[in-house]
C-alpha cells in the first residue's frame, strides 16, 4: 500500500491539489497517464504531470468533495447500496480503461465521496512501488462494512460479512450481490434464520417466478447457526439491531442447545429446565418442570421479598386513605431502621414544593450526567446544547468574535465524547450537523467543517466546502486536518467569514 507520508495537500490560485512526487528510479506507467487525462474516467481525480529537475510531480486536483474518512457513514440501505456500489465500480470496470486495480488508492484519507453520497473518486497512482496486494484491497472493502451502519437494514451487512468470512470472495461476487439488491429496489429483506427454515419445508414456489442470482444462490447454502424457532416469525419484519457488523458478530458464532433456549442473552433470569423424573406411582415420566429458583434470589436480592400475609377483603375508604398516607407512595407499611424523632403526621409526596418548608424528598433525584455529545443546536439561541443539557463553561472551546450577530452559537465547546463534530447550516436534509448555524447563512455549507481529536489535541478539518475555511487567514486545503492553537483564529467562509477565537 502507498505510504500516505508520499502524498502532501498544497493550495494555489487556481485550484486545491494532493502531490506525489516520483524518484528518478521509478518506472511510471506512461499509458494510463495518457488514458487518464485523454478520457477522464469519472471515477478518477483530474490528474497533472510536471516535471522539475529530473523529479517528476504527479498533481490530483481537489474539488468539493468529502474524503471517506469523514464521511457520515450512519445511513440506510438505498444509500448503502449506491455509495458501496460505486466504489467497487472502478475495480471492476477498469480494466476497459486499461488500468490496474492494484493502483487505485485504497487510504480512506484519499477517496473522495462527492455530495450526493454516490459519486467516488479515487486516486490512480501509476507507479510500481505503490501497487496494493489482493489481500489488502479486500480488506478495505469489509473495513468499510465494519463501519458503516445501516439503520433498515442490518442483516444485508451481516450478508456481505459472511461472503468475506468464506475466504474465497471476489470483487466481482460482491458487485453482484450489489447489483441484486438495488434491481430489486433496495427493499428486499434478508430472511432471517427461522424464517428461512420454515421456508424450507413449506411447499415450493413455482419455478416461473424463482429469480435467484448464482451467487446468491451460493451465499444462500452457507447454513445458518440459530436454531429452528417453534413458533412462525413474521418474514416481512426486517431486522435492524441499531448495531455495525462489528456489534452483530461479536462473541461466539455457535451456540449449544440450552443457551438457545434461553433467549439472546441468556444470564440472570434465564430459566433452568430439569429433566423429566420417573413417576414410580404412575410408571410415567412426569412433565418437565422449570426451575425458577435462581431467578426468585435474584429478583428478592434485587427488590426484597414479595411474600405479604393476606390483607383484607373489604376496608373503609377511610383506612386506605390513612394507609397512602402513612405508609409512602406505594402503600404498605413503613420501614425504620432507627428511632425517628416525632414529627406532626403529612402527606408524603415525591418532591418539597418551592419555597416551602415540607419533608425531605422520599426519592433522591439521581443528577444528570451529560454525555458530550452535541446533537441539537438551537440556531437562534447562541446556545450549545448537548443531548438537552447546557454545557457547563470548559477551559477548552471556540469563542464567536462576531458580536451580536444572531443565529450562531455564542460558543463551541471541545468537550466532547465522540471522534469529531461537524459544523454546518440548518437545512432540510435528515442528517444535521452538530453545531448548526441559521439557515440564513447561504455561504455556509450545510456539512462545512468538521472539528477532530487525536491523542488529546484538535484539528480542524473544511469538509470540501464550496465557499472554504481558513485558519489564522489562510485558506485550507479540503480533507485535511490542522492543528489548533491557543488563540487561534478560525473562519468559516473565506469571504467575509463568521469568526471564533480558539481558547485551549
Amino acid at each position: 500500500m502507498i505510504d500516505r507520508n508520499r502524498i502532501t495537500a498544497e493550495h494555489s490560485l487556481e485550484a486545491n491539489y494532493l502531490k506525489l512526487s516520483c524518484m528518478p528510479q521509478e518506472r511510471l506507467d506512461d499509458i494510463a497517464i495518457k488514458v487518464i487525462k485523454n478520457d477522464t474516467p469519472d471515477f478518477l481525480m483530474p490528474i497533472r504531470m510536471l516535471k522539475m529537475n529530473g523529479v517528476v510531480e504527479l498533481r490530483y486536483t481537489l474539488g468539493n468533495q468529502t474524503a471517506l474518512k469523514y464521511k457520515d457513514l450512519i445511513l440506510n440501505k438505498v444509500q448503502f447500496l449506491q455509495l458501496y456500489r460505486s466504489l467497487l465500480f472502478p475495480f471492476i470496470e477498469g480494466n476497459d480503461w486499461m488500468l490496474d486495480y492494484h493502483c487505485f488508492c485504497i487510504d480512506s484519507n484519499y477517496v473522495f465521496v462527492d455530495k450526493n453520497g454516490r459519486d467516488v473518486l479515487y486516486m490512480y497512482i501509476p507507479i510500481d512501488s505503490c501497487r496494493n496486494t489482493d489481500d489488502e484491497i479486500l480488506n478495505y472493502f469489509k473495513d468499510i462494512v465494519n463501519h458503516v451502519t445501516v439503520e433498515d437494514d442490518s442483516a444485508f451487512l451481516l450478508k456481505l460479512y459472511q461472503s468475506f468470512s468464506r475466504g474465497n470472495v471476489t470483487l466481482k461476487e460482491l458487485y453482484q450481490m450489489v447489483e441484486q439488491e438495488l434491481r430489486m429496489g433496495g427493499t428486499a429483506r434478508t430472511m432471517t434464520t427461522s424464517a428461512a427454515r420454515v421456508q424450507s419445508v413449506a411447499p415450493a414456489a413455482p419455478k416461473q417466478l424463482v429469480t435467484q442470482h448464482p451467487v446468491e444462490k451460493n451465499l444462500n447454502s452457507v447454513q445458518p447457526v440459530h436454531q429452528q424457532s417453534s413458533q412462525p416469525l413474521n418474514t416481512a419484519e426486517p431486522v435492524n439491531t441499531g448495531k455495525s457488523v462489528l456489534g452483530i458478530l461479536g462473541g461466539k458464532s455457535e451456540t449449544s442447545a440450552q443457551e438457545k433456549k434461553s433467549g439472546l442473552f441468556g444470564g440472570i433470569g434465564k430459566k433452568h429446565v430439569k429433566e423429566p423424573e420417573f413417576d414410580a406411582l404412575n410408571g410415567a415420566l412426569s412433565a418437565p418442570s422449570i426451575d425458577t429458583s435462581e431467578q426468585d434470589e435474584v429478583m428478592k436480592a434485587l427488590f426484597g421479598t414479595s411474600d405479604k400475609k393476606p390483607k383484607k377483603k373489604e376496608k373503609s375508604v377511610e383506612k386506605k386513605k390513612e394507609k397512602e398516607k402513612s405508609g409512602g407512595l406505594f402503600g404498605g407499611k413503613k420501614k425504620s431502621a432507627a428511632p425517628i424523632q416525632s414529627v406532626p403526621q403529612q402527606v408524603l409526596v415525591d418532591e418539597t414544593p418551592i419555597g416551602s418548608s415540607g419533608p425531605a424528598m422520599h426519592k433522591p433525584i439521581q443528577p444528570v450526567v451529560p454525555s458530550y455529545d452535541y446533537t441539537q443546536v438551537d440556531a437562534d439561541s447562541e446556545v450549545t446544547q448537548i443531548e438537552g443539557v447546557l454545557v457547563e463553561n470548559s477551559s477548552q472551546y471556540l469563542a464567536s468574535m462576531n458580536v451580536g450577530m444572531s443565529g450562531i452559537p455564542e460558543r463551541i465547546e471541545l468537550n466532547f465524547a465522540k471522534e469529531r463534530i461537524t459544523i454546518g447550516r440548518q437545512s432540510s436534509d435528515v442528517r444535521q450537523p452538530d453545531i448548526v448555524f441559521s439557515a440564513d447563512y447561504k455561504r455556509v455549507g450545510r456539512m462545512h467543517a468538521c472539528i477532530q481529536r487525536e491523542n488529546e489535541q484538535y484539528y480542524v478539518v473544511d469538509l470540501g466546502s464550496a465557499n472554504a475555511t481558513v485558519l489564522n487567514g489562510e485558506i485550507l486545503v479540503p480533507n485535511q486536518p490542522y492543528l489548533l492553537k491557543n488563540n487561534d483564529v478560525v473562519g468559516f467562509v473565506a469571504s467575509q467569514p463568521i469568526k471564533y477565537r480558539v481558547v485551549l
